[in-house]
C-alpha cells in the first residue's frame, strides 16, 4: 500500500509529549492538507493519507470536523492518531464519517496513543491521562469506528510491567495494538542528555514513512516489542509493528463484500 503523510498548514499540537518527531532538528514538514484538497498533489495511487501527521488533529477544538471532513473528501483511507479526550458528540460525528467511508471500501481509523500509563503527567503533560483515552477507545469500537491501541514509542524508561498493565486494560476494549520504538532528535547525543542514560542502545534506522527514508536516530530496547506482542496475543490482542501493517489489514476487511464479511 502506498500512504500520503500530511499536515495542517501553521498549526502545532499543543499536548507536548517529550518524545515528538515535529520538534526533531532533522524533521522536514510534509505537504499539506490544504495542498491536497487544493488539487495540488497526484493522490492517483495513494491507498492511506494520514491528515494531521505531526500535530494531534483533535487537540485543534474548532477546526477538527472541517479537517476531517476535508480528509474524507480526499477518498482514500484515512489513519488518525490521538491523545485528545474525544467527547460522545465528537466521537458520534466521526463514526458517522467512518459509515460513509466503509460504504465506498475505504476505512477511517482512529487510534489511541500512549506512551506511559502512570507518568503521563510528565511525558505527555497536556494530553488526556489514561483513564480517558480508555473511555476514548470504548467509544470509538462502541460507535463502529476502525481503533487500535498505538503504543508507539515504547519507551526505554518505561518498565515492561506498565506496558503489560496497559495491554490487559485494552484487551476486550479494542482489537489491536501497534507497537514501536523511540526515534531521537540528531541534536540529541551531542547535548549529552540524560534522556538516553536508560537506553539499551542506540542506532540507526531508515523512517519509511518519512519522503526519502532518511535514516535517524533511534533508541534500541532489545527484544520488547516482540516481548510484548507476546503478551498482547495472550490476552487477546492483535499486534503489529506499524501502523501501515494494521491498516492494509483494515482496508481489506473493509473491502470484502459484507456477506463474506458476515
Amino acid at each position: 500500500m502506498d500512504r500520503l503523510l500530511l499536515t495542517v498548514g501553521g498549526k502545532r499540537c499543543s499536548f507536548g509529549c517529550t518524545y515528538c518527531f515535529a520538534d526533531f532538528s532533522q524533521y522536514e514538514s510534509p505537504p499539506t492538507l490544504s495542498q491536497a484538497a487544493a488539487g495540488e498533489l497526484d493522490l492517483t495511487d495513494v491507498d492511506v493519507i494520514y491528515p494531521a501527521c505531526d500535530i494531534d488533529l483533535f487537540a485543534m477544538r474548532k477546526r477538527w470536523a472541517v479537517v476531517l471532513e476535508t480528509s474524507v473528501a480526499l477518498g482514500c483511507s484515512l489513519s488518525i492518531s490521538t491523545k485528545a479526550a474525544l467527547t460522545e458528540e465528537q466521537v458520534e460525528r466521526i463514526g458517522a464519517l467512518a459509515v460513509a467511508q466503509r460504504a465506498a471500501g475505504l476505512v477511517l481509523k482512529v487510534s489511541v496513543s500512549a506512551s506511559t500509563m502512570h507518568s503521563c503527567a510528565e511525558i505527555e503533560p497536556r494530553a488526556a491521562g489514561w483513564e480517558e483515552r480508555l473511555t476514548v477507545l470504548r467509544r470509538l469500537t462502541d460507535a463502529g469506528v476502525t481503533n487500535c491501541l498505538m503504543l508507539k514509542p515504547v519507551l526505554a524508561e518505561i518498565p515492561n510491567s506498565e506496558y503489560r498493565e496497559m495491554l490487559t486494560e485494552v484487551a476486550g476494549v479494542t482489537s489491536a495494538v501497534v507497537l514501536g520504538d523511540e526515534y531521537v532528535d540528531d541534536e540529541l547525543p551531542r547535548r549529552r542528555s540524560s534522556a538516553l542514560d536508560k537506553v539499551d542502545g542506540l542506532g540507526s534506522r531508515r523512517v519509511g514513512w518519512i519522503d526519502g527514508a532518511p535514516r535517524w536516530l533511534v533508541r534500541e530496547c532489545g527484544d520488547r516489542l516482540r516481548l510484548l506482542a507476546g503478551h498482547a496475543s495472550r490476552v487477546g490482542l492483535d499486534a503489529y509493528f506499524s501502523d501501515l501493517a494494521f491498516m492494509e489489514d483494515a482496508v481489506r476487511s473493509a473491502a470484502r463484500p459484507a456477506a463474506l464479511q458476515a
